[in-house]
């Protein structure tokens, strides 16, 4: 048998993070399954997922804990072997616009009315070609419910979109 651990990994940016992060997993034969990494204001930020055999699941999680001795922040839970619905469809949410206060609440609470449970949110702000302001943009992937009026849900972020004067659009790759 074997177990699903998911972990947090906060840090200085430093070069060696990720190599030591999967040395530990490795020399415990365990596997890096999925992630997902970034520099941001200086700061190393992860969220990764490995799977190790039942046995070497406490020697992995303290061999990562003594880590922090090397100034990681690392947090690590059981993950679950429980995935997504297979009852649930998947929407793609993409927003641009010019960087202001309050976006991603607009739009997660549009979100959060139809019930949708948001799987994963890149965003990013940047400068924007042709203007002195930055460029917001945003791609989320939801789970939600079969039954989701994907029309209504459009509506509702078209007046969020319009309210906050940036591009949004809503596809479900399974249609």
């Amino acid at each position: 048998m074997s177990v699903s651990l998911v972990m947090t990994v906060l840090s200085k940016d430093q070069q060696g993070i990720v190599e030591a992060l999967s040395g530990v997993i490795e020399a415990h034969a365990a596997n890096w399954e999925e992630s997902r990494m970034a520099s941001l204001s200086g700061q190393f930020a992860g969220v990764l997922r490995a799977r190790c055999p039942d046995e070497e699941a406490d020697r992995l999680k303290q061999a990562l804990l003594d880590l922090q001795d090397q100034g990681l922040s690392i947090t690590i839970h059981a993950g679950s072997e429980a995935d997504a619905s297979p009852n649930r469809m998947t929407l793609q949410i993409g927003l641009t616009g010019h960087d202001q206060p309050g976006i991603i609440s607009s739009v997660t609470q549009a979100i959060h009315a139809y019930g949708a449970n948001i799987e994963e949110l890149v965003s990013e702000c940047a400068g924007a070609p042709l203007s002195a302001g930055p460029l917001f943009t945003a791609q989320l992937r939801l789970s939600a419910a079969p039954d989701t009026s994907l029309d209504d849900l459009r509506d509702d972020l078209e007046r969020v979109s319009a309210d906050l004067m940036v591009d949004i659009s809503v596809e479900s790759p399974e249609s």
